[in-house]
């Protein structure tokens, strides 16, 4: 089996498909979650600068945001967790608006402390994350 990044199905943190069990959570991990790679990264290109290095962005399409939070027992898992679910809905907006790019990435995390899951361990960690939806092609060689 390749290596490749999958994400695990409890903290949704991303990780070699080579593991045993989740570096985060300790979730064990079967061969039917090591056989589900991330998708994201293979349709969407993510850059923070305004370029892609072998790319030309050939269409602006506009804005896309996605804000995202989740809450657990480990900083680790929650701002993990957050981070891929808002990175994927950030890939499945770009997408749908017909862009294969979002370049100029901005992010902001928070934390949210208080109430019941502040008792018990479990506050919540977000992000928000903003960029361009974009259209680029390969450079010619």
């Amino acid at each position: 089996m390749p290596d490749e990044l999958i994400n695990c199905p409890n903290c949704n943190m991303r990780q070699s498909n080579l593991r045993n069990k989740c570096k985060s959570c300790g979730t064990q991990f079967t061969a039917t979650t090591a056989e589900a790679p991330i998708e994201f990264s293979a349709r969407i290109k993510i850059s923070s600068t305004e370029t892609i290095p072998g790319f030309r962005v050939v269409k602006y399409i506009g804005p896309v945001s996605e804000l995202s939070s989740a809450s657990g027992w480990s900083a680790s898992s929650k701002g993990n967790s957050a981070l891929n679910r808002a990175l994927d809905g950030l890939s499945s907006s770009a997408s749908s608006l017909g862009g294969n790019a979002i370049v100029g990435l901005q992010a902001s995390a928070f934390g949210a402390g208080g109430g019941i899951t502040n008792m018990l361990g479990g506050d919540a960690v977000g992000i928000l994350l903003i960029g361009t939806c974009v259209v680029v092609e390969a450079l010619e060689n």
